[in-house]
């Protein structure tokens, strides 16, 4: 009940409370391991002569151990439950890439499952490469980014062309400081190359107003739907092929 924003120590916060306001004011934290993640409060008002003993710090002080191991394995659950989600969201998005007729088709389901809520992106967006000019082309969107399909990044432009080069995914937790960056939504961004016959030929791309806004769940999520979308876009260029060569 004194938490209050801005002090780095729970006893810089309660000493921000004004005195007139109780008499005697205990205040122990809430610990996870060194992370302060609250505070527990009494007070008695200015009215009351009573005092608090070595007896009731010990008592607060347990209740504290007891809440903190608590609120710990309450997010212990969470993140669980969260992680259990998405691998049933990466698994039914897997499912409809295998299920996809045309690469048209496995771009755009790729983008909007990315959308769903157990997996969390808000702005997708897929290049693939074109092997004359090194172009990435937008083959496919989802969320409100102002990027029509077609779109073409030449070489030397923009974030997405790192993960090209060096086939690794990257995070940008901010991208107003990187000096690559095309002027968009000026948060965070997460890039992940697509392997298509073992060479990248595109990238899978999530933005986020705010910066700072991906972890490494995220990046292993994307990595995974890239994978994903390569592999099927693969097989579908093998089908095609062998049917040219039957026909």
């Amino acid at each position: 009940p004194y938490l209050i924003e801005g002090y780095d120590t729970w006893e810089e916060r309660l000493s921000t409370i004004p005195a007139q306001a109780y008499g005697a004011i205990i205040g122990i934290p809430l610990l996870s391991g060194s992370e302060v993640i609250g505070v527990i409060g009494l007070a008695h008002d200015y009215h009351s002569a009573r005092q608090f003993t070595a007896e009731d710090v010990r008592r607060l002080r347990r209740f504290s151990e007891l809440a903190a191991i608590v609120l710990d394995n309450a997010r212990l659950f969470d993140a669980e439950r969260r992680q259990a989600r998405r691998q049933e969201a990466l698994f039914c998005l897997s499912a409809q890439l295998a299920a996809s007729n045309t690469e048209a088709d496995v771009c755009q389901n790729v983008t909007l499952g990315l959308l769903d809520d157990a997996l969390g992106f808000t702005y997708v967006v897929l290049f693939l490469v074109d092997a004359v000019t090194g172009d990435r082309i937008v083959r496919a969107k989802a969320g409100l980014l102002d990027i029509p399909i077609g779109y073409r990044l030449p070489p030397g432009f923009g974030l997405t062309e790192r993960s090209v080069q060096d086939g690794q995914p990257h995070y940008w937790p901010d991208v107003t400081v990187e000096p690559a960056y095309i002027a968009g939504l000026g948060g965070s961004e997460v890039d992940a190359p697509i392997y298509i016959d073992g060479k990248v030929q595109g990238v899978l791309a999530v933005e986020n107003q705010q910066k700072n806004a991906y972890s490494e769940s995220d990046i292993d999520v994307l990595t995974s739907a890239a994978n994903q979308a390569g592999l099927a876009i693969e097989r579908l260029r093998l089908l095609r092929n062998a049917q040219q060569r039957v026909g």
